[in-house]
């Protein structure tokens, strides 16, 4: 696809998404209900998602610290990824919705939201980052930490909290460093690489690890 019709496409979003915000900015948020709000958040997620999948189509490169900057509003699932989350998608959602924005892994593929009190298993976390990179058509290879690239992609692993039913994704740059984000408004920092195949400290909370995945973005595919 040209890339000035992509362009164009990402803008047209935008312009909906703010078209939204100036509908409802004054609104009482009280006043709306729940079902409104439910449903304002559904329109949110359905226009992030058509923006992602535009962006793949863009990424000719497999991410690297030069390109951090404009994760800096993503969360560690989504910096794992290197998608970003403009900043006209976070006013909107802070504004309309009243909380920070956020969609956790296999929303994206239409899963109902994760719910921190029966989530937590590595069975679901796997099912559901699966379920979201075959939405967004990248291929996905199962890898371990130490294992050599065979598919033109990168690595992202993925780690859990049984107690504090939390997941967290790491990234590896084509240097062979290890990256993270923690959360939305959290630093983008280096990974201590000693022992990431048994666990990895997050925050001052112990993380078991689950699985490394190779992952291919569509315009790198073979």
């Amino acid at each position: 696809m040209d890339t000035n019709k992509i362009q164009e496409q990402i803008k047209e979003i935008y312009r909906e998404l703010n078209n939204l915000y100036l509908e409802y900015q004054d609104k009482d948020y009280l006043s709306l209900g729940m079902f409104k709000i439910n449903a304002l958040e559904r329109n949110i997620l359905v226009l992030y998602r058509e923006y992602l999948k535009l962006v793949l189509k863009l990424q000719s490169i497999n991410p690297s610290k030069v390109n951090d900057y404009s994760l800096r509003n993503s969360n560690c699932y989504l910096y794992s990824l290197a998608l970003p989350v403009p900043i006209i998608f976070k006013r909107t959602y802070n504004k309309l919705i009243h909380n920070d924005f956020g969609f956790d892994v296999g929303v994206y593929s239409n899963h109902k939201p994760l719910f921190r009190e029966t989530y937590c298993t590595k069975s679901n976390l796997i099912e559901r980052l699966e379920s979201d990179l075959s939405y967004f058509e990248i291929d996905f290879f199962k890898s371990s930490i130490d294992s050599k690239l065979e598919h033109n992609g990168y690595k992202i692993s993925l780690y859990m909290n049984r107690d504090y039913k939390d997941y967290h994704f790491i990234r590896q740059n084509p240097n062979g460093i290890w990256m993270d984000k923690n959360g939305y408004k959290g630093i983008i920092k280096k990974v201590n690489n000693d022992h990431l195949e048994e666990g990895m400290d997050n925050d001052g909370r112990f993380y078991e690890y689950v699985e490394t995945l190779e992952i291919v973005k569509p315009k790198l595919k073979r």
